[in-house]
């Protein structure tokens, strides 16, 4: 059993939530818990930035970091967004069990959340403006 805590950034309310339903619902984390609303300082393109964002914390198997991470780039308004993991070392087995189950994509997504995101995210893409992520940093 091997689960991490994703920290995810989002621009809003919506986004945030939207992110967070779309990776519970297609079982890429067990859980995703909305901490609120941050402020970020960071530097994007040889300036130093400022921003407000909700951060995001992902609950997740170590084997569905990669497909969680290709999810928010395709539903995130950022041009680089944050997803940032650390590994669980420890606390209650049960809990991080149920992760593990919880995000098992041999099981079924259910029929009520198929489709439901994908339609969400086609409204949302053609009007949203792609962002810098306030939180990632050009690296080479």
């Amino acid at each position: 059993m091997s689960a991490v805590a994703v920290f995810i950034t989002a621009a809003n309310a919506r986004e945030a939530r939207r992110l967070a339903e779309t990776l519970v619902a297609e079982k890429l984390a067990a859980c995703v818990t909305d901490a609120g609303v941050v402020r970020s300082v960071y530097r994007w393109k040889g300036r130093v930035e400022r921003a407000r964002e909700r951060l995001l914390i992902a609950k997740t198997a170590r084997r569905r970091l990669a497909a969680l991470t290709a999810r928010v780039k395709t539903l995130h308004s950022y041009e680089v967004p944050e997803t940032v993991a650390f590994p669980l070392v420890g606390g209650n087995a049960a809990y991080l069990a149920w992760v593990e189950r919880e995000t098992d994509q041999r099981a079924a997504i259910p029929s009520e959340h198929r489709g439901v995101f994908k339609a969400a995210e086609r409204a949302t893409t053609s009007s949203r403006t792609r962002r810098p992520s306030p939180s990632s940093k050009n690296r080479g």
